[in-house]
C-alpha cells in the first residue's frame, strides 16, 4: 500500500559563506536536492526525508534483472527507501563540505579512538562528548568520512551512521507524531548496509521478505525491520557504527524511540564497533573505561583558522580591517573573537556573522567589545534585536521580513532557497499577480535576521544557524502558532496569481504546489472563511488545477489531501464542486482509498462525504494493487465504514485481480463472527475461492482455529469435505487447529478416509503432528488405519518416526500391523530399528511381530539396528532368538556386519545374546573367515574368546589358519593358535598350516608354526612333507630339519 505522506520540516545548519571548521556542538541541518528527489528534513527529529523511487521502481528493477530469479539488491533497496523516510547522507554531506582542512584531525590520534578503530581489538564502543557548540557532529562527519575510505573495498566490512538534532518542545502535537520511529531509524540503516554491499549477496531473509512483499503487498511489521537488520549486519565480518547526537533523539507517539536505540546499542553483536557522541554524562550509566571515553574540547589553533577563513572569505571584514593603520589589527580581531568563545565553535560563527553585518571599522571595533560569552547570551542578544525593530516605527520592515523568514526557514515543507524565500515574502504583498516591486535584497534576509540564520554560498539555501535556535523562537513568539494558516493561504494565492511565466520564472510554484495543503493539515481542524474561498476559487479554476496536479509528484489532488487528513468539512465542499471523487494518484490510490488509511477520528464522515458524492461517478471497488476500500476498511476492523460501503453496493464476491482476495475470506480469518454474518447476509458466496491456494472461507477459518465462525460457516452450508488446489480438505486443516473443529466437521458428514493429492488422510496429517485426541477422534470415527501414501507411509510409520509409543499403541490396537510391509519391503518394525526407537521395538516383539522377515535389502530388522549402531536395540532383537543367524542378500549376518565396522562394543552386545560365529554362508565362509581379509585381529581374538569354532571349514577346504598363512600375516596366525585353533588340521589335499607355508615360501610363518608346536613331518594325500614343499629354498628347509624334519 501507499507509503505515508513526508512529515513537516525544518531546516537548520551552522554554514557562513564558505567553507568552515571542526564546530557545531550539536550538528547542523542543511539541504541539498539528491539523485532520488527533494531530500527534506524532518523537523522534530532533525533528519532527512527523502522521496525515493516507489516500490513499483523496485519491482521493474527485480523484473529487469535476468541474471538470477532472487531479488537484486538494488531492487530491495529501491523497495526500502519510501517507507524508511529517512536519509542522513545528505546532512553528513553537508557537514564534509563544510571541514577546513586541517582542522579536527587531532582527535582521531589520541589511544582511545586508534583502539576503537582497531579491528583486532575486542573494544566494541567510544564515547566522545563535549559541550553544546564544541563540534561534535562537524567531528562525527570527519571520522565517518575517514572510516568510509578505509573501508572502501574492503569485503564484508562497512561505516553506517545516524544523526540525531535538538529542537523539541515545539507546541503542534502533529509534529511530534512525525517524528521517525525506532524502526524508521533502523530501516535506513538496513538501506545503508546494503548500499556497503561489494556484492549483491543479500540475507535470505531479507529476500524472503521482498518476495512475499511482491507477492502480497504486505510490508513487513516493525519488529521485522530490526530483525532483519541484525540479520543482515550478521553477514558483515566488521561494521562500524557512528551515532551523532544520541541525547537529542527524540521519543516518537506511543514509543520510547530514545530508550529503545540505546537498549540497541547497549547489545550489539561482537562485530559492530560503535561510536556515540552526546552532552557530557549522557552515557555515565554505561559503564564504559576511561579508555572509551573522550571529551571534546576544541583546540583554539582550529578556532583562529576559521576566523581567518570568515575573514578571508567576507568582503566587507576584508575592506573594513584594510582601513585600520594598525597592521596587527587582523591578528587582535581573531584574538578577541577566539577569546570570546571559550572554544566554542558555534560562538566563533555567530561572532563572525555579527561582524559581518557591521558595515563599518567603527563598527567592527564596537562589537568586538561587547561580545557575548555563551551561546545563551548570543541568542538571546539576536531575538531582542529583532523584538527592538519590531517597536522601532522606522523599523517595522526589518521586523516584518525577520519574521517572514525565520517562519518560512521553521515552518516550510523542505529547504527553500533565498529566491523562494523572497518571492514568499512579496506574495503577501501582492493581489492578482505578483508585484515584483516588493522583492526584498537577498543580503537582507540574512541580516534582518541578527545571525539566527545562514544561507549556503552555493545553493542559497536558507537554514537556523543552528537547531537549538528553534527554541528561543517559539518561546519569543517569533514563530507562532496559527502560522501554518497564513502560510496555506499565500500558497493558494500564489496559485490563483495571473501569471504567464514558465516555472523556472516562477521559483514558488513548485512548492506552492505540493505544500499548500499540508500547511492545512497541520493546523487545527477548521477552514476560516477566507481559506473557503481560495480553496473554491482554486478548484473552480480548471487551467490552475491541471497545472498543479502536473507539478505534484505523487499525482495528488486536493480531495486526496482532505481526504487523507479526515477532513470531513474539506471533502464536501470539494465534492460538491464536482471534484473527482475516484480520481487515482501515482500509486493508485484514490481519496476513498486515503480516507481508509487515515488514523483520523473523522474518517468515518469523510468516507461517507466520499461515497455519497460517488453514487453518479465511477465504480468504488477500485483496486489499487489488490486493495479496494472494502478491503482496507475491514482490515483496519472498521464496521461503520464497511456497513457504508455494502450499503453502497460493493461487489462482495468479486476476488480481487491481484491475489484473490474475498472479503468473507478475511472476516473468517480474522474471526469476526458478526462481519461474517453480515456478509452471508448480504449474498456472499460461502463456497467462494482465493486464486492462489484455493481455500475456501472455511478453511481460512480453519487454518485461523476460528471456531465460531466455523460453526457459522457449516450452518450457512459450507462443505464439510471442501477441497484446496493440493487435494486436502477442511478436516485435514483442522486436526492441527482445534479437536472442537475436527468433531464440527465430522458432524457435518466430513469423510474421515479422503485422501489428498499426496495420498495422505487427516490420520496422517494427525499423526504426524502427534495430536493424541484428535487421532482417537478420527480412529473412533473408523478412518482405515492401514492407507498408505503416495510415498509409502503408513499412519503407523509416521507414528513410528514421531517416537510416539502412545499413538503406535492406539493405532496397532485398531488394526494397524506392524509387519505390514511398504513397497520397499520394509515393515514398521524395520522403521524403529533404524531410527533406534527401543520401547517402540519392544512393544513389537511383544506382540509378536516376526523379527526375521527381510525387507526389499535384504535386512532384517537386526541389520538395521547394527548398521545404525543402535546397541541395546540389537541387543534385544538377538536375545529373541533365530533373528542373528540370518544373512542379508550378501550373506553376512548381523555380527559379520559388526565385524566389518569393527565395532567391538556391538560385537560383545551380539556374542553375550547368543549370536554365533560359526555361521557359514553359501561359500562356506564364518564370520571368522570373513573378519581374516579385514586383519582385524581384535575381533578375531574377541570372537575366539565366545566359543567361536576356528576349525570350521569354508568350501574349500580351508579352515580359518589355512586363510591366515595364505594372506601371510603373522598376527592372525599368532592369534588364531593363541585362541585354540588345531595347528595340524589339514584342508582338502591333506595340507597342514605348515605344509602351506613352506610350499608358498612364507619364511616367517614356517617360524611361528614350529614354534607352536605344528608336526613337522605330518604329510599330504600325495606323502610329502614340508620339506619337500619347501624345494630349493634353503631357508625353510634348514628350519625344517633343524626341527627334525625328513623328506
Amino acid at each position: 500500500m501507499p507509503s505515508p505522506e513526508p512529515p513537516r520540516q525544518v531546516t537548520a545548519e551552522n554554514k557562513g559563506s564558505g567553507t568552515q571548521p571542526l564546530h557545531q556542538g550539536d550538528g547542523d541541518l542543511g539541504v541539498l536536492k539528491g539523485d532520488n528527489g527533494v531530500q527534506n528534513l524532518i523537523r522534530t527529529q532533525k533528519v532527512y526525508n527523502i522521496y525515493g523511487p516507489s516500490s513499483q521502481m523496485a519491482e521493474l528493477i527485480h523484473q529487469g534483472d535476468d541474471t538470477s530469479d532472487l531479488p537484486s539488491r538494488v531492487a530491495i533497496i529501491e523497495w526500502l527507501k519510501p517507507e524508511s523516510k529517512l536519509d542522513f547522507r545528505a546532512h553528513h554531506q553537508i557537514l564534509a563540505d563544510q571541514m577546513v582542512t586541517g582542522t579536527g584531525t587531532w582527535a582521531l590520534e589520541g589511544d582511545g579512538f586508534k583502539q576503537w578503530v582497531n579491528i583486532e581489538n575486542p573494544s566494541k564502543f567510544f564515547w566522545i562528548y563535549g559541550i553544546l557548540g564544541s563540534g561534535k557532529s562537524m567531528l562525527s562527519s570527519l571520522i565517518i568520512d575517514s572510516l568510509q575510505k578505509a573501508t572502501e573495498g574492503v569485503e564484508n566490512t562497512a561505516c553506517i551512521y545516524v544523526y540525531f538534532q535538538d529542537g523539541q518542545d515545539q507546541p503542534s502535537g502533529s509534529r511530534q507524531e512525525q517524528r521517525p520511529t525506532y524502526a524508521n531509524i533502523f530501516m535506513n540503516l538496513l538501506i545503508q548496509l546494503l548500499q556497503c554491499r561489494k556484492s549483491e549477496e543479500v540475507a535470505k531473509e531479507l529476500q524472503d521478505k521482498y518476495e512475499h512483499w511482491l507477492d502480497l503487498r504486505i510490508l513487513p511489521t516493525p519488529d521485522d525491520y530490526i530483525n532483519l537488520f541484525n540479520l543482515e549486519i550478521a553477514t558483515f565480518q566488521k561494521v562500524y557504527l557512528v551515532v551523532e547526537g544520541l541525547d537529542n533523539c527524540q521519543n516518537s507517539v506511543k514509543e520510547n524511540t530514545r530508550d529503545k536505540i540505546q537498549d540497541a546499542l547497549s547489545s550489539v553483536p561482537d562485530n559492530v564497533k560503535v561510536l556515540v557522541t552526546s552532552r557530557g554524562g549522557f552515557l555515565d550509566t554505561w559503564g564504559l573505561q576511561e579508555v572509551q571515553k573522550f571529551e571534546l574540547q576544541p583546540k583554539r589553533d582550529d578556532v583562529e583558522k576559521y576566523i581567518r577563513s570568515r575573514i578571508r572569505e567576507d568582503r566587507v571584514l576584508q575592506r573594513e580591517i584594510a582601513k585600520e593603520p594598525d597592521p596587527d589589527f587582523e591578528a587582535t580581531v581573531v584574538n578577541k573573537v577566539a577569546d570570546a568563545t571559550g572554544g566554542i565553535f558555534l560562538l566563533a560563527k555567530l561572532h563572525m556573522d555579527s561582524l559581518g553585518e557591521q558595515g563599518t571599522l567603527g563598527g567592527i571595533k564596537s562589537a568586538l567589545e561587547t561580545l557575548p560569552d555563551t551561546v545563551h547570551s548570543a541568542f538571546e542578544t539576536s531575538i531582542m534585536k529583532i523584538k527592538i525593530d519590531r517597536k522601532s516605527a522606522t523599523k517595522k520592515y526589518q521586523f516584518s521580513l525577520a519574521q517572514h523568514v525565520l517562519t518560512w526557514v521553521v515552518l516550510a515543507g523542505e529547504p527553500l532557497n533565498s529566491t523562494q524565500i523572497c518571492h514568499s515574502f512579496a506574495i503577501t504583498r501582492s493581489t492578482n499577480t505578483l508585484n515584483k516591486d516588493f522583492l526584498p535584497a537577498e543580503a537582507d534576509l540574512v541580516s534582518v535576521c541578527a545571525g539566527l540564520v545562514t544561507m549556503d554560498s552555493k545553493t542559497k539555501v536558507l537554514s537556523l544557524v543552528h537547531e537549538s535556535v528553534l527554541n528561543y523562537l517559539w518561546s519569543h513568539s517569533i514563530v507562532q502558532k496559527g502560522f501554518d494558516m497564513d502560510v496555506a493561504k499565500l500558497c493558494l494565492r500564489y496559485l490563483l496569481f495571473d501569471e504567464s511565466e514558465l516555472e523556472t520564472e516562477r521559483p514558488l510554484l513548485s512548492y506552492a504546489a505540493r505544500y499548500w495543503f499540508n500547511h492545512f493539515s497541520l493546523e487545527e481542524k477548521y477552514v476560516d472563511v477566507e481559506a473557503e474561498d481560495l480553496v473554491m476559487a482554486f478548484l473552480k479554476d480548471d487551467e490552475k488545477v491541471r497545472t498543479v496536479f502536473q507539478i505534484i509528484a505523487d499525482g495528488r489532488t486536493a480531495l486526496h489531501w482532505a481526504a487523507k487528513e479526515g477532513r470531513g468539512d474539506l471533502v464536501e465542499l470539494l465534492a460538491k464542486k464536482s471534484a473527482d471523487t475516484n480520481i487515482q494518484d501515482r500509486k493508485g490510490d484514490t481519496p476513498l482509498h486515503l480516507a481508509l488509511m487515515s488514523s483520523t477520528k473523522d474518517c468515518t464522515d469523510v468516507v461517507h462525504q466520499l461515497v455519497k458524492a460517488a453514487e453518479n461517478q465511477a465504480d468504488i471497488d477500485t483496486e489499487d494493487e489488490g486493495w479496494t476500500s472494502l478491503r482496507e476498511a475491514m482490515d483496519r476492523e472498521r464496521h461503520d465504514i464497511v456497513d457504508i460501503l455494502l450499503k453502497k453496493g460493493v461487489d462482495i464476491n468479486r476476488p480481487s485481480s491481484v491475489d484473490g482476495w474475498i472479503p468473507l475470506r478475511m472476516a473468517a480469518q480474522n474471526g469476526d463472527v458478526k462481519m461474517v454474518r453480515r456478509l452471508l447476509s448480504m449474498g456472499a458466496r460461502v463456497d467462494a475461492r482465493d486464486d492462489q491456494t484455493g481455500y475456501s472461507p472455511l478453511r481460512w477459518a480453519i487454518y485461523h482455529n476460528r471456531q465460531a465462525v466455523v460453526q457459522l460457516l457449516l450452518d450457512h452450508g459450507a462443505d464439510a469435505d471442501d477441497k484446496a488446489k493440493d487435494g486436502s480438505t477442511a478436516l485435514m486443516g483442522a486436526v492441527t487447529s482445534e479437536k472442537t473443529i475436527v468433531w464440527m466437521l465430522l458432524e457435518h458428514g466430513a469423510k474421515p478416509d479422503a485422501q489428498n493429492d499426496r495420498g495422505q488422510t487427516a490420520l496422517h496429517y494427525a499423526v504426524k503432528n502427534k495430536l493424541s485426541s484428535v487421532i482417537w477422534i478420527l480412529v473412533m470415527s473408523n478412518v482405515p488405519v492401514a492407507l498408505r501414501d503416495k510415498r509409502g507411509n503408513s499412519c503407523l510409520d509416521l507414528a513410528v518416526q514421531g517416537k510416539d509409543l502412545s499413538v503406535v499403541w492406539l493405532l496397532c490396537e485398531n488394526g494397524a500391523r506392524a509387519d505390514d510391509a511398504n513397497a520397499d519391503g520394509m515393515t514398521a518394525l524395520h522403521l524403529a530399528s533404524f531410527l533406534g526407537h527401543l520401547e517402540i521395538v519392544r512393544y513389537f516383539l511383544d506382540r509378536k511381530v516376526d523379527a526375521k522377515v527381510k525387507d526389499g535389502m535384504g535386512d532384517t530388522a537386526l541389520h538395521r539396528a547394527v548398521k545404525k549402531k543402535h546397541k541395546d536395540l540389537a541387543g534385544l532383537l538377538t536375545s529373541r532368538g533365530g533373528v542373528a543367524e540370518i544373512q542379508d542378500k550378501d550373506g553376512l549376518t548381523a555380527l559379520s556386519i559388526a565385524m566389518q565396522s569393527e565395532d567391538p562394543a556391538m560385537i560383545q552386545v551380539l556374542l553375550d545374546n547368543g549370536a554365533s560365529g560359526d555361521v557359514q554362508n553359501k561359500d562356506g565362509l564364518t564370520v571368522l573367515h570373513q573378519a581374516l581379509g579385514q586383519k582385524y585381529v581384535e575381533g578375531i581374538r574377541f570372537l575366539l574368546t565366545k566359543s567361536t569354532n576356528p576349525d570350521v571349514k569354508d568350501k574349500e577346504g580351508y579352515a580359518a589358519l589355512h586363510r591366515a598363512v595364505l594372506l601371510d600375516n603373522e598376527d592372525i596366525v599368532t592369534a588364531l593358535v593363541e585362541g585354540g585353533a588345531d595347528i595340524n588340521i589339514q584342508d582338502e589335499y591333506d595340507r597342514t598350516p605348515l605344509i602351506l607355508a613352506a610350499q608358498t615360501g612364507k619364511v616367517n610363518l614356517v617360524s611361528v608354526l614350529l614354534g607352536a608346536g605344528a608336526d613337522v613331518n605330518a604329510r599330504s594325500n600325495n606323502g610329502w612333507t614340508a620339506i619337500v614343499f619347501a624345494g630349493r629354498q634353503n631357508v625353510i628347509e634348514g628350519l625344517l630339519r633343524s626341527a627334525g624334519g625328513t623328506v
